[in-house]
């Protein structure tokens, strides 16, 4: 019973880390439509600009007329004001709390018969499905966040969506070592004679999350899930000693907290404890992600 409990609680958790990267999925695809406006606008006046006569009449601009300047140039034309993108605010995960509701669909009826949006006031984006018969409700402010927390039926139960730890590589170990053999060695020949890295702090500090290799290849690369403080550590110590092997610490390719920026953040963060010139770094080691 306790193996299916963690089982579940494991699964939630899972689900969750989905369901926010879904969101900042979502809030970069918001960041790219807004650009592709700013993109029109420019083109526009660009056009706009190439229709100008080649040798323009000088004439002496009266008081009430704007200089000729490359930001009235840029200026879109009157009547046609530049669209708005909203921002979007928190979101909600809304899972069953009987065994009588089965999926998400189920779900999802089940929260529109109790909230009434139009009637209190709760501005909503969008509704996603996720496992385990949940669903995210993307809101547009924290107040409207609030509002649907507190409308949540007793038949329902809410979830926020939970941030992870920045992702570490170990990287070409020529052994595969059991998650557990990996920490005690990562903890006993690295950190132990540090001070301020006592064992309890370790523990809290680093899981390791998963192990990847290339297909029929002798090495492998351990992800470990760590706190910043410790990520830092690591990046100074810039490899480690585990068991027969020397692993060199890098930044995790699967680094997708903030998408591709995310991952140059922790390039830069690296190469920031390491002491190696931010701009040499990115260029070298993006293309190894």
């Amino acid at each position: 019973m306790a193996d299916k409990t963690s089982i579940a609680s494991l699964s939630q958790d899972i689900l969750a880390y989905v369901a926010t990267l879904e969101i900042r999925y979502g809030e970069k695809e918001q960041e790219v439509t807004a650009l592709k406006l700013k993109c029109a606008q420019l083109e526009l006046s660009v056009a706009q600009a190439q229709t100008l006569p080649a040798h323009p009449i000088p004439c002496v601009a009266s008081s009430t007329s704007s200089a000729d300047s490359y930001a009235s140039r840029l200026k879109l034309p009157k009547g046609k004001p530049p669209l708005c993108v909203q921002s979007k605010g928190p979101a909600v995960i809304v899972y069953p709390n009987n065994e009588a509701i089965k999926s998400s669909d189920e779900t999802k009826t089940e929260l529109q018969k109790a909230v009434q949006p139009g009637t209190q006031g709760i501005k909503i984006h969008s509704v996603r499905k996720v496992g385990n018969s949940g669903i995210v409700v993307q809101t547009a402010t924290v107040e409207a966040a609030q509002k649907l927390k507190a409308a949540v039926p007793p038949s329902l139960k809410v979830s926020d969506p939970k941030s992870r730890r920045p992702l570490v590589a170990a990287r070409n170990l020529r052994s595969d070592p059991p998650a557990t053999d990996f920490l005690e060695d990562l903890y006993r020949i690295n950190l132990s004679d540090d001070p301020d890295w006592p064992k309890d702090k370790f523990n809290e500090s680093c899981r390791v999350a998963f192990k990847k290799g290339r297909r029929n290849g002798p090495r492998t690369t351990v992800v470990m899930e760590c706190t910043s403080a410790l990520r830092d550590k690591l990046f100074g110590l810039g490899s480690v000693f585990i068991g027969w092997d020397e692993a060199a610490i890098r930044p995790s390719g699967e680094a997708l907290q903030g998408g591709i920026d995310g991952v140059r953040q922790m390039w830069r963060d690296w190469a920031s404890c390491r002491r190696v010139p931010v701009g040499y770094t990115v260029l070298r080691h993006m293309q190894a992600l």
